[in-house]
């Protein structure tokens, strides 16, 4: 079973005095309700997104988790204000900003400055990365990279540098400073184009890329000449393994992404699989992820849970998002409802909601869908009874049943 072994209530009581006297947070309550509605996400029936792109490529969220950025396959880039407006039935996230015309072609990725919500960044197909003045909705720094632009990352904990990375059809992951427009370095690594970059959420200076040649590679961008270490899908157990033939996985790598901790990195393959990582030593943890799917032909954009008892992963599953323990790859749910394949799903920091975008025009938005906690029984309410409603959610139907 996917849901963790409860303490008898005895043990538990002793157990969260201790921690109290140690002066430690009681979390154990609130991840295992942020456990509780990851379970009953559902097609939410409160609040529906404005559909204004033909088909959406990439999406964020500021930090407070209010505003919803997008970037889309018809150059538009728009933001959506989340907040469900109290006494209204079904609530309707309008764009309160969107520019037509953001790229000269497709929108790749965007992404907010993670410290400050008045600057984005976008990238796209036409070469270009963008820094905007999200006040004003106007373009303070145009980078022209000169390629075909699959991705950018920034650093989520940077306070030593500015750094926006690059990945594009060009091999080399180029590293630009924000505040000049300059190039500052190369990683050269890959040997074909680079799809997915992500920075750790624990080392500013260690960034992760994959790419089309199969490979995975973690930086420390203080250094251009070599990476850390390569992904190696055998931990080195075949014979005769070199830094040619080293791979993450036995298709491009078209997805990464740390998880919310740093201390673990995944990263999706056309292949067909999904693979955890030791963030620390570059390890292959060996999780079977149940029936996954990935023919996407660009970057594919996944999420993990934070702050709940059992993390889990969320995965576009060609036209459905699967529901993953992280841990062990057991496939929970599977969410139901968009018509195309899905492009990205982002989670919300706080309301334990999920944002979907896929080429059928459509960001959908998932909810939890719970029961109120039933009265407490003659044998008392308690982590018993709190493990039976997420079983209970686990195995509900609806839209997003599974």
């Amino acid at each position: 079973s996917f849901l963790p072994s409860f303490l008898p209530s005895a043990m538990l009581v002793r157990r969260l005095l201790a921690r109290r006297q140690r002066g430690e947070p009681g979390l154990v309550l609130q991840r295992n309700e942020a456990m509780r509605r990851y379970l009953g996400l559902d097609l939410s029936l409160e609040r529906e997104i404005e559909r204004v792109h033909n088909g959406v490529n990439s999406l964020d969220l500021e930090p407070s988790g209010r505003y919803l950025l997008s970037g889309g396959q018809d150059k538009k880039i728009a933001v959506f204000d989340t907040v469900k407006h109290p006494g209204v039935h079904k609530t309707k996230c309008p764009a309160i900003e969107a520019v037509s015309n953001a790229h000269a072609f497709a929108v790749s990725a965007v992404q907010w400055y993670p410290h400050d919500c008045a600057l984005f960044v976008s990238s796209g197909m036409d070469g270009v990365v963008c820094v905007w003045d999200a006040n004003l909705m106007e373009q303070a720094e145009v980078i022209d990279h000169g390629n075909i632009v699959y991705a950018h990352a920034l650093s989520p904990v940077a306070t030593a540098h500015s750094l926006v990375a690059v990945a594009s059809r060009h091999r080399d992951v180029m590293l630009y400073d924000m505040r000049t427009g300059s190039t500052t370095h190369c990683l050269q690594g890959h040997r074909r184009e680079v799809f997915a970059l992500d920075w750790s959420p624990r080392n500013e200076f260690q960034l992760a890329s994959g790419g089309a040649d199969n490979k995975g590679l973690v930086w420390d961008v203080r250094s251009s000449r070599a990476t850390l270490f390569e992904l190696d899908r055998y931990n080195g157990s075949q014979e005769q393994l070199t830094s040619e033939n080293l791979s993450a996985h036995a298709g491009a790598v078209n997805g990464l992404q740390y998880a919310p901790d740093g201390l673990h990195l995944l990263t999706a393959g056309r292949d067909n699989s999904v693979r955890l990582w030791d963030a620390t030593t570059g390890r292959n943890c060996f999780v079977n992820y149940e029936r996954v799917t990935n023919k996407a032909q660009k970057r594919i954009g996944f999420s993990v849970t934070k702050s709940s008892l059992v993390p889990f992963l969320y995965f576009p599953n060609d036209k459905n998002i699967g529901m993953y323990n992280l841990m062990d790859g057991t496939l929970i749910r599977t969410l139901e409802a968009h018509y195309s394949p899905v492009s990205c799903c982002l989670l919300h920091p706080t309301r334990q909601e999920l944002y979907s975008a896929s080429n059928d025009m459509e960001i959908l938005v998932w909810s939890p869908n719970i029961q109120p906690p039933a009265p407490p029984s003659s044998t008392g309410f308690g982590p018993a009874a709190t493990a039976a409603a997420a079983a209970a959610a686990a195995s509900g139907g609806g839209v997003g049943g599974g």
